[in-house]
This record gives structure tokens, C-alpha cells and sequence, in this order.
């Protein structure tokens, strides 16, 4: 084990040497170290990946240097040579979700049944500057999401959106016995973005806000992007748009203890209006700080565009604004949503996606939100501490507190009283 990282390391080390020296030699000495490496342990996947982006200098590289006796692999060196890039990735991948050394930890999100669920593969010696992130799905579906980034990283591109969006590289879908497949990505190191709000809570972190308002503005080109590029994608709701939504407010209200029904006729009496028959929706994303990254060099990192649902119009914009702290439940923090709102918006309209029914933007945000925050409680009353769930707690009863004296609808002030009268949270450590 001990040689393969040794000969994984100084490849890293030759390839940096070679972009400060212009010294084409070290390419062909990393790409040598790495094959080494490749040989050392045929099924580890982390040199596979070096010579994958050393692939992308396959012409500088001294090919009798890499077929000599003490080089790697000759399929590999081939691969290599011939800058082959997408099947290393695809091996590598491959090696990757078969190497049962790898444990992967949990990347945010929802849990899921059984073994489906999402697990970041680091390297603990960094020797890479990405990650591994495997996502197990049902096989349709995993290659639906490949496909998806694919095609959303190359619709960004041609749109002049900011080169700091980023999405995570797709490298394969590996399909299971059984009908699972596990799609295979790859991307930078970086940290969520709630940890920025955290930050600042706790310390004298930067200003989350500019970061929160470039996620805002991502997910209106991603919604954008989702209804243009197909067209059975709905952009008003339909029968089967507020059949769900009605099944959400159920769910939640089941989740939030005694008095459920009671609290179903609120949600209904504040929510539904805004997906009733013939208002916008837009595409899903689960915008929530977990699912998104933050890296060192300021790129902004879109994860999980597997949903193909759609939801009343402000309903993510809500989840990025009111998951977590950002800005304050009072009148100025209230104008400040109401200008991201409008910009937001604005977005839509300016990806190609024109959107809306006249209802008064603030009406419907107000009622998105106390949806929002029903619906954060009823999952700190149920899961397990997190970082988070005492900022959570507090944001989400100054919401309450706020909206039931100042919402602008009678039936949004009822909900957020009833919610913060009725529900009770034990206190997190």
C-alpha cells in the first residue's frame, strides 16, 4: 500500500513541478509514476484518475519512455498514449465502486431506502484535489441524472452564465445486478454553503448573503434550463401537479404531531392558492445549503439534479433564502428577500423562462416560506441533532413570530400563529 501512494504522490508532485516549470519531461514522468502506481494495486482508483487528466496531454508524452519495462500497465499506458480520457474515467469509476476499501461518508441530503444514497470518496492522503461522490439509484435513474449534468454543463456554457457555476464532472454510470446503477462523479473539495452561515453566527465570517444570492440565481438557470429543454416539463400546474402538492401538505402535517388535521386545513388555506390549477411551477432542485458547495477558488458547486417534479413558483426560492439564518425575520431582512424575490424572477425571465399569474410576488413568498418552515420542523422533531438544528429551531420560530403578526395574508398569519403555539421542539445540545 505503502508504494502505490509513494508513486501516487510523486506523480501529483511531477505533474505541479511541470505547469510551474514548463518542463514537458515531468508530464511524461507524472504519467510514468502513475502507471507505477497503477501496478502496484490494479484496483486502486486513484492513479487511474491521474492518467486520465494526464491523458490530456497524451501529445507531449514520450511514448518509449511509458512502454518501457519499469512503466504500468500496457493497457493503460495505451489509454494514456493515446489520450483516451473517457474510458480511463469510466475504469476508474469502475474501480471505485467495486473497491470495498472505499467507506464512504454521507453527502447531505435525504436519507433513502436500503442501500440507495449518496457517499463522498476523499482521498485521505491528497494526492487528488476531487472527490469521488457515488450516488446509488434505480439504474434508469442514474442514468437519467448523467445525462442530465451533461447536458445542463453544456447548456450553462453556451449561455454566458457565470463561469464560476459549476457542476460536478460526470464519469460513469455503473449498472448493479438488480436493476441499481451507481452513477459516478467527480468533484472539487470544497464546503457546504450553510457552513457560511454558521460561520458568521459563531465568529467573524464574510457575508454569506452574496454567496446565497449567486445560489439564487443558479437555481433560477438550472429551473429555466429544465423546462426549456423539455417540452412535456410543465410551467403551470395541472391535475397531477396539485395532486402532489396536496400530498406534500399532508406529509408535513403528519409530521408535526397532535392536532394534524387542524393543520392540514391551514396549510391548505394558506398554501394552495399559489398551486391551484393554471398557476407557475418550476422544476425541483432541493436548493437547501447542504446541496450546494462552496470551493477555496470561489466556484459556486450545483449537486443533485435528480428530481423531475415540479412545485409552486418561490417554493425553492424559499428553501435557499429561510433554511438556515441568512437574513433577519424583520422588516429590513423582509425587504431584503423582497429584492432577491425580484431578482430572482428577473433571472428566470432573463434564462428564457417567462413566468408568473399576476399574484403579488410577497403574498406568494410568504406563504412558500411558513410552507417551508412547517416543514423544517416537522423534520427537527424527527431526525437527529444536527450542526444546525439550533439555528434552525431559532430561525425558524422568529419566522413564525414575524409572519403571524406582519404576513400580509390573513391565512398565512393564522398558519404561522397555529405553528408557533402547537408545535414543540426539544431543545438541541
Amino acid at each position: 500500500m505503502e508504494q502505490r501512494e509513494n508513486r501516487s504522490l510523486t506523480a501529483a508532485a511531477a505533474l505541479r513541478l511541470a505547469s510551474l516549470d514548463a518542463d514537458d519531461r515531468l508530464i511524461t514522468d507524472a504519467t510514468r509514476r502513475a502507471l507505477q502506481a497503477a501496478r502496484c494495486d490494479p484496483a486502486w482508483p486513484w492513479p487511474v484518475l491521474q492518467l486520465a487528466d494526464l491523458a490530456a496531454h497524451a501529445g507531449l508524452l514520450d511514448e518509449a519512455v511509458l512502454r518501457g519495462s519499469d512503466a504500468g500497465p500496457d493497457d493503460l499506458a495505451a489509454l494514456v498514449i493515446g489520450g483516451r480520457r473517457p474510458e480511463l474515467l469510466r475504469r476508474a469509476a469502475e474501480l471505485a465502486v467495486h473497491n470495498p476499501e472505499f467507506e464512504g461518508r454521507i453527502l447531505g441530503g435525504q436519507d433513502r431506502d436500503g442501500e440507495h444514497g449518496v457517499r463522498v470518496l476523499t482521498d485521505r492522503h491528497r494526492l487528488l484535489e476531487q472527490a469521488l461522490v457515488h450516488k446509488r439509484l434505480d439504474a434508469a435513474a442514474a442514468h437519467r441524472e448523467h445525462d442530465d449534468t451533461a447536458a445542463f454543463r453544456d447548456w450553462l456554457a453556451g449561455t454566458g452564465a457565470p463561469r464560476t457555476w459549476t457542476l460536478p464532472e460526470p464519469l460513469a454510470v455503473i449498472d448493479l445486478p438488480g436493476g441499481d446503477g451507481v452513477y459516478v462523479m467527480r468533484r472539487a473539495q470544497a464546503r457546504l454553503l450553510g457552513a457560511a452561515v454558521a460561520d458568521r453566527r459563531t465568529g467573524p465570517g464574510p457575508d454569506p448573503l452574496p454567496r446565497f444570492r449567486e445560489a439564487l440565481l443558479y437555481l433560477a438557470a438550472f429551473q429555466a434550463w429544465r423546462a426549456r429543454s423539455d417540452d412535456g416539463f410543465p410551467r403551470v400546474a395541472g391535475p397531477a401537479e396539485q395532486e402532489a402538492f396536496r400530498g406534500q401538505l399532508a406529509k408535513i402535517a403528519g409530521r408535526l404531531g397532535p392536532g394534524g388535521d387542524d393543520t392540514l386545513r391551514l396549510l391548505a388555506a394558506a398554501c394552495a392558492p399559489f398551486a391551484a390549477a393554471d398557476t407557475p411551477v418550476v422544476a425541483k432542485k432541493d436548493p437547501h445549503p447542504g446541496n450546494w458547495l462552496w470551493t477555496r477558488d470561489g466556484r459556486l458547486v450545483l449537486i443533485d439534479i435528480e428530481s423531475r417534479e415540479a412545485l409552486p413558483l418561490l417554493r425553492e426560492a424559499a428553501t435557499v433564502l429561510d433554511d438556515l439564518p441568512l437574513l433577519a425575520a424583520d422588516e429590513h431582512g423582509w425587504r431584503q428577500r423582497a429584492e432577491l424575490c425580484r431578482e430572482y424572477l428577473e433571472a428566470l425571465t432573463g434564462y428564457g423562462l417567462t413566468i408568473g399569474d399576476g399574484a403579488p410576488v410577497m403574498e406568494r413568498y410568504e406563504a412558500m416560506a411558513v410552507l417551508h418552515t412547517a416543514k423544517g420542523l416537522g423534520r427537527l422533531r424527527q431526525d437527529e441533532p444536527s450542526a444546525t438544528a439550533r439555528l434552525e429551531s431559532e430561525h425558524y420560530a422568529a419566522l413564525l413570530d414575524h409572519l403571524a403578526r406582519s404576513a400580509i395574508r390573513p391565512e398565512t398569519r393564522d398558519l404561522a400563529d397555529h405553528l408557533r403555539r402547537s408545535v414543540r421542539l426539544a431543545s438541541p445540545n
